[in-house]
């Protein structure tokens, strides 16, 4: 079985070169990991290219040598072997829709994956899928969510799982419908991958969304759920705490020599976990490398979707 594995491997002609499409914020862990990898070369494309020397210092210590691009239409002279999406999700499409013509390997794209303007799910689904055959399925979505609930659910050992509170506070200018997409993906991720889910049933009791709050109150796959989602330009990092069975639990990050250090907070008591997003980034980059399957990752992403599009509707028609 090993050497089916390393011939496999050896049949892939390992990345050398990457290109970040938005390396602020979720892109920089992009860069992080692109150079754990062992990537030589890592093209930027960004709106304000004053930055890039800025950001470059900070990323430390590296032994990338980096580009940065003024277009997307640089990219095919630079030919990358693995490309991350990390612009907004409004652009989302468009972006990909340039990169189809240059046939990249391999494209991470971060979530969220909602850019329909009119949120119809059916055409959404048309979209992703027809960018899948064009990438020829080598594209996978970061939900780094699902890793959080693996190691929840190898620490804490649930039966049946009857009701899920979810609470995230992130930093962000986003408004009502917008704080939707932004921070939906995750907690409903979070919970179908709590639950083992390959499939999503949900009746929404309620619904309420002001311009910096949303409040979720839905049966999802028989589980009584409330999700509880907030974006504050104040805050100074994000918040995130969940309720399994009416145990109370709580995401925290400790940082020391500058090494962040990851805990669920139980009972009073901590639990070392690694960072999900390391985790989920290093996962996908491996999967692309190795030419495996993502088909549970387009599981995943298609009822994300069909949630996210279902409740702006629901935002949507109760303000007109």
């Amino acid at each position: 079985m090993e050497i089916i594995k390393n011939s496999k491997r050896l049949l892939m002609k390992k990345f050398k070169r990457g290109l970040i499409i938005g390396p602020d914020g979720i892109g920089q862990a992009h860069i992080r990991e692109y150079i754990n990898y062992g990537i030589d070369e890592i093209s930027i494309i960004r709106k304000n290219i004053f930055k890039n020397k800025k950001m470059i210092t900070k990323i430390k210590p590296h032994k990338a040598r980096f580009n940065f691009l003024r277009s997307l239409n640089e990219i095919k002279k630079y030919k990358p072997d693995i490309i991350s999406v990390c612009s907004p999700h409004y652009f989302h499409i468009k972006h990909l829709k340039k990169i189809s013509t240059f046939t990249p390997r391999s494209i991470i794209v971060e979530k969220p994956f909602i850019v329909s303007k009119d949120m119809n799910f059916e055409k959404l689904e048309k979209t992703t899928n027809d960018l899948n055959n064009k990438f020829k399925k080598r594209i996978f979505v970061n939900i780094p969510m699902t890793e959080l609930t693996k190691q929840v659910i190898k620490i804490f050992k649930f039966n049946k799982i009857k009701q899920i509170k979810f609470k995230y506070l992130t930093k962000g200018k986003h408004k009502n419908d917008e704080i939707l997409i932004d921070l939906l993906p995750h907690a409903i991720s979070f919970i179908l991958s709590l639950q083992k889910k390959k499939s999503l049933k949900f009746d929404i009791k309620k619904l309420f969304v002001n311009k910096t709050k949303t409040k979720i109150f839905a049966i999802i796959n028989e589980t009584v759920c409330e999700i509880y989602l907030e974006q504050n330009i104040n805050i100074k990092k994000s918040l995130l705490s969940f309720e399994i069975n009416k145990k109370k639990f709580k995401r925290i990050s400790t940082v020391k020599d500058k090494i962040h250090t990851n805990y669920i907070l139980y009972n009073k008591k901590k639990y070392k976990i690694k960072n999900p997003m390391t985790l989920s980034l290093k996962k996908i980059i491996k999967s692309l490398d190795l030419n495996l399957n993502n088909n549970m990752n387009r599981i995943y992403i298609g009822l994300i979707n069909k949630f996210t599009c279902h409740v702006i509707k629901m935002f949507r028609k109760k303000l007109i």
